[in-house]
């Protein structure tokens, strides 16, 4: 795993196994949301593995000091526009998203994913640039990301 301990983890020692992806149940389209949970997916398990490659492909990701956990961010994007890939329904963040959080630990290297609006999270200005420089997303998209605002369709 990682051992770089900058906020912006670049290095190639990153493990993104794609048999260490956990497809966690109240994630999916019929889970139980009691633990609190509010984000679904409405694609398949297949996209979302192709979603977490093309993350990892493109170094959409950081190390996070205080979790001690990497951090990554995917946009689920099909013939060059931004795409659903499920929802959220939390207090002051809810609608349909295009963006995929995942976490990771750094002792076992397990990742998980979930749909994330952005809002309240810091997506590295790095990755923001990229998506709009690809044109995945346009300037306000890209200024609401930045503030943490989050990004609905």
């Amino acid at each position: 795993m990682c051992k770089n301990y900058s906020q912006f983890c670049s290095c190639d020692e990153v493990s993104f196994d794609i048999t260490k992806l956990v497809f966690v149940p109240y994630h999916s389209g019929s889970g139980n949301t009691s633990k609190g949970q509010k984000s679904k997916f409405c694609v398949s398990d297949n996209e979302q593995l192709i979603l977490f490659a093309t993350m990892a492909r493109n170094k959409w990701y950081m190390y996070h000091e205080e979790s001690k956990k990497i951090l990554s961010f995917g946009i689920y994007v099909n013939n060059n526009k931004i795409n659903k890939v499920g929802t959220v329904d939390k207090q002051g963040d809810k609608g349909d998203v295009c963006i995929i959080e995942y976490s990771s630990d750094m002792n076992n290297g397990i990742w998980h994913g979930y749909p994330s609006s952005g809002k309240g999270e810091t997506i590295p200005n790095s990755i923001l640039e990229e998506w709009k420089k690809k044109g995945y997303i346009n300037n306000k998209q890209f200024a609401r990301l930045n503030e943490a605002k989050g990004l609905y369709l």
